[in-house]
């Protein structure tokens, strides 16, 4: 895990190498606009943060964490996922800017609200394929196990039978 603030000048030249990099100090990035949008259409759809950034060389061990976080906080704020949601800033014009700062932290929950349901929505097709395909597996599984089972059952029985002494065993009637 980073902990430092600073980069030093061999981490400044393996960042400006990196294709999602536009550009970097020794305490600053700028990222460029496509990898801005493909990060945050990807963060929509449910993906990690972290994964993101680390498929594109940026992971936690390079540029911490919180440089991960406070990205993803900030572009979030940029725009809805979804533009059905588009119109709750025209119908939330603010009159005071009290009444802004609530609008947009409105605004920020209704995102964050959409960006959980489609994550839930993911995860339950998922289960929900994981089942159609246990029950597959299970519908073609041969009864292989049960024959086992009713087999080894019979044996048992068997077995205990025979090892009961004869004087234990009930009377028959004449």
């Amino acid at each position: 895990m980073r902990s430092r603030d600073r980069f030093n000048e061999e981490e400044q030249a393996y960042l400006r190498s990196l294709a999602a990099v536009s550009r970097v100090t020794a305490t600053r990035i700028t990222y460029t606009t496509a990898f801005r949008e493909e990060c945050m259409r990807r963060y929509w759809q449910g993906e990690s943060g972290v994964q993101i950034f680390r498929e594109s060389g940026l992971g936690p061990e390079v540029i911490g964490y919180k440089r991960i976080e406070r990205c993803i906080a900030r572009w979030r704020g940029d725009r809805p996922p979804v533009e059905s949601h588009a119109h709750m800033h025209r119908i939330m014009v603010p009159d005071t800017a009290s009444e802004g700062a609530d609008a947009v932290s409105l605004h920020h929950r209704i995102v964050e609200d959409e960006r959980i349901i489609v994550l839930q929505v993911r995860r339950i097709q998922e289960l929900e394929d994981q089942i159609a395909r246990l029950r597959t597996e299970l519908r073609d599984t041969p009864n292989d196990a049960a024959e086992a089972l009713g087999t080894a059952g019979r044996a048992a029985e068997a077995a205990a039978t025979s090892a009961v002494p004869a004087a234990a065993q009930p009377l028959a009637e004449a």
